[in-house]
């Protein structure tokens, strides 16, 4: 009996060293599986990146850190946090205007119109998983990708140079244009979540460094158009946030990014 437990052990710890043998080696990049990034993403928009820029086509830019790990020999998780500036120009804007009213004391406001430029930030953290391209002689982390993940975006608005014109109706019926301004114009945020996927291609430079070129596609996860809560004048910096925050939204459909990585 104990002639076959040592038989049968002898037998198990032949059959797991041979299978830890046959279990593919993760190679990296050189042998090194941890890499550190930073990159830009792109996207044409008509709005500036800054309050004082004019109108015109302008480039939006995301500016990216973030570190990465090969898991096997094809694949990889990243997390990655991203900074991004932005503005909205409105020389005399309506949209949003219909059905925004709210009472202060005895008056009645409805909103007509609104001019100025609002300054955004946007704060983004997250994930991604890369599946490098077997046929296409991908090989963690270098070569032909496909790419997912989830980001969660954080805005931060300061409407402090937006005018609206409204107009007042009195207690005696008679109404008259008022230029209002919010009372707290930087304290306004809003976020979101957005599901996304890059494709693209990773080129070795040195035994160092690696050059990574890919588009990305969103898509968002979170309901933006709500019904406005707010009371009195906070109706109206509630009611830019949700048309900011639709702006933003699309801004993620699609992006072109470069990457700089380097290996540990």
């Amino acid at each position: 009996m104990k002639k076959r437990i040592g038989i049968l052990t002898l037998l198990l710890v032949w059959m797991l060293s041979s299978t830890a043998q046959d279990k593919p080696r993760v190679s990296g990049y050189y042998g090194k599986r941890y890499l550190v990034f930073g990159g830009i993403e792109a996207m044409g928009t008509t709005q500036p990146q800054k309050v004082s820029q004019s109108d015109g086509y302008h480039l939006g830019k995301t500016f990216l850190i973030g570190a990465q790990t090969v898991v096997t020999n094809r694949s990889s998780l990243a997390v990655r946090l991203a900074y991004a500036k932005t503005a909205s120009n409105y020389e005399l804007s309506s949209v949003g205007a219909d059905n925004l009213m709210w009472r202060e004391g005895f008056k009645h406001y409805q909103l007509i119109t609104y001019r100025g430029n609002a300054g955004i930030s946007i704060f983004s953290l997250g994930f991604e998983w890369d599946l490098f391209v077997k046929k296409r002689g991908g090989l963690s982390p270098m070569g032909r990708y496909l790419s997912f993940g989830l980001l969660k975006h954080y805005n931060r608005f300061d409407f402090s140079d937006i005018v609206f014109t409204a107009q007042v109706t009195h207690p005696d019926i008679s109404t008259s244009m008022e230029e209002v301004r919010l009372s707290n114009p930087t304290d306004n945020t809003s976020q979101f979540t957005e599901l996304f996927f890059r494709y693209g291609r990773v080129h070795p430079i040195n035994k160092n460094l690696l050059l990574d070129l890919y588009g990305k596609m969103g898509v968002l996860l979170t309901k933006i158009r709500r019904p406005l809560t707010s009371e009195g004048k906070e109706r109206l910096s509630e009611g830019l946030v949700h048309i900011n925050t639709r702006r933003l939204a699309y801004m993620h459909v699609f992006n072109l990014g470069i990457r700089l990585k380097f290996a540990l």
